[in-house]
């Protein structure tokens, strides 16, 4: 993962978060605040989630979402922009339910580019 400095020219903080190599069970806001500092998520941030071509975000289980977006206090601005993968777990064997690749308890701006994929986990078999 890597990340870039704080946006500045705006009353707002931002915070960017770039992942720029494979990994499973991103927690977006815990992330930010190990970059960052804790309580940088809090209030009305601006986050930007860019997720690069050619990195898969994944669950290494179906009871794992693969990015989270969860916690974030209401008024913050979310926006994620995927030119990769962001893939749930597929299921347990048996029926098992798939995972999810995606929580989010907050309005979002989703841009999902044209090489960008999000998919749920399928059940299992």
């Amino acid at each position: 993962m890597l990340s870039s400095p704080l946006l500045s020219g705006s009353a707002q903080s931002g915070l960017i978060l770039t992942l720029s190599a494979d990994a499973n069970n991103v927690n977006v806001k815990s992330a930010l605040e190990a970059i960052y500092g804790a309580g940088s998520c809090d209030g009305k941030v601006t986050v930007v989630v860019t997720v690069l071509p050619g990195v898969t975000i994944g669950s290494g289980a179906p009871t794992f979402v693969s990015l989270n977006f969860a916690g974030f206090d209401y008024g913050a601005s979310l926006k994620l922009i995927n030119y990769g993968n962001i893939y749930g777990a597929g299921g347990e064997g048996n029926s098992g339910a798939g995972g999810r690749a995606l929580q989010i308890d907050r309005n979002i701006t989703i841009n999902n580019t044209t090489t960008g994929r999000i998919f749920g986990g399928g059940g299992g078999g």
